[in-house]
């Protein structure tokens, strides 16, 4: 049977995970959700922790993801239902992939709205539903 020692303990906010690094356990912070970013109307690059509330209603525009970090999230809605008749784009930052595809990744639903969270190399940006 394996005795499992901390050698630290962690500050309020915190839990534990597993390093990618070491394979032991590391203090990581626990996120307290996305913050609410202003109304975007043309091209921009998201930031992890932010949700986007992304009006197309004057014109198709992009939107490039960051450089993902295993657990990045980054949500995004479509503030005036016109995400049918414009299209948001969401375009590879390098060749990360989007929706498990290296490929920029087109959204064309009307109302569409979800968080997409960084899972790795092997996947990238995948919806989350959260």
């Amino acid at each position: 049977e394996d005795n499992l020692q901390i050698s630290n303990a962690g500050t309020n906010g915190q839990y534990l995970q597993k390093s990618s690094n070491t394979g032991g356990l590391t203090w990581a912070d626990v996120s307290a959700g996305l913050t609410l970013v202003a109304v975007q109307t043309s091209a921009f690059t998201a930031a992890a922790g932010n949700q986007y509330l992304c009006n197309t209603t004057g014109g198709a525009f992009n939107v490039t993801l960051p450089s993902g970090s295993a657990g990045d999230t980054i949500g995004i809605i479509d503030y005036n239902g016109t995400f049918d008749t414009n299209n948001l784009t969401l375009v590879q930052s390098g060749s990360e992939k989007i929706f498990r595809v290296d490929a920029n990744g087109t959204i064309d639903t009307k109302n569409w709205s979800t968080s997409i969270k960084y899972i790795d190399a092997t996947v990238g940006w995948l919806p989350a539903g959260d």
